[in-house]
């Protein structure tokens, strides 16, 4: 769901942060503005195993 929403070009990534990385864990920060106009921070938490994700928490922000 996430990659198709960000392959949307409604959907605008105005920045992107790498906040950490390691063998085992990825945080990245965003700004994202929506098709409405609104825009938000989210912050992205994957778990990664294997080089692949495993599993993904998302959290964001109104701005």
């Amino acid at each position: 769901m996430f990659a198709a929403m960000m392959a949307n070009e409604k959907f605008i990534q105005d920045s992107t942060r790498l906040v950490y990385e390691n063998d085992d864990i990825l945080v990245v920060h965003n700004f994202i503005s929506y098709p409405d106009n609104t825009k938000e921070a989210v912050m992205i938490v994957s778990m990664i195993k294997d080089g692949q994700i495993i599993h993904m928490e998302t959290g964001a922000t109104p701005l």
